[in-house]
């Protein structure tokens, strides 16, 4: 007597399509540039006509789109004016099943959190986190006297404010400080 057995392999697309992250957290550098970026399956004929890719930023209270392919043509009509002309796709790295996207001139606010949206036949998501750094570089330091007082002037600019240190052995040291603060110059820059 012989047995057979009969196995039957279940096979579903959806099942398989998986975006996956390149690296989970990025960090760049105030004023330089990033490319973040996302995985998919993509078989050697990749027809780009089927494909739509999602870029947005989520912050608590709002969602800012910052790019879209939609059928293989990208589409800006719904773009954040905060991503004009900063943020683009990589388009060759497509073939090879990277989504990749890259800004430019990068600000203090495009800190956050970013969702990755990958349709081709089905469709799957990936957040990224990117932190933005603007670390203090150059401290300019000026002294002058005016009557008996003698006035300290420290300059620098980075993000987020510093903590001030100032010690003095011989004598009380009272200290008055003022900020041109560089994070709402870093902020508001638009």
């Amino acid at each position: 007597k012989r047995i057979f057995y009969v196995c039957l392999f279940y096979y579903s697309p959806t099942a398989l399509f998986r975006v996956s992250v390149i690296q989970p957290h990025y960090s760049a550098e105030y004023g330089s540039n990033v490319t973040m970026g996302c995985r998919f399956p993509t078989d050697n004929s990749l027809n780009l006509t089927q494909l739509n890719i999602f870029w947005q930023q989520k912050l608590s209270d709002e969602a800012k789109e910052v790019y879209k392919l939609q059928n293989g043509r990208e589409d800006l009509s719904g773009q954040h004016r905060h991503f004009q002309g900063r943020a683009t796709l990589l388009y060759e790295e497509l073939k090879k099943g990277y989504c990749m996207l890259h800004i430019t001139h990068l600000k203090i606010t495009d800190a956050g959190r970013y969702l990755c949206v990958v349709n081709y036949h089905e469709a799957d998501h990936k957040y990224i986190d990117l932190k933005i750094e603007a670390p203090y570089k150059r401290i300019n330091i000026q002294e002058r006297k005016e009557d008996d007082d003698h006035i300290l002037t420290c300059q620098a600019e980075g993000y987020p404010l510093a903590d001030v240190l100032c010690l003095k052995s011989t004598s009380l040291l009272t200290l008055v400080f003022s900020y041109l603060s560089s994070e709402q110059l870093l902020l508001n820059d638009y």
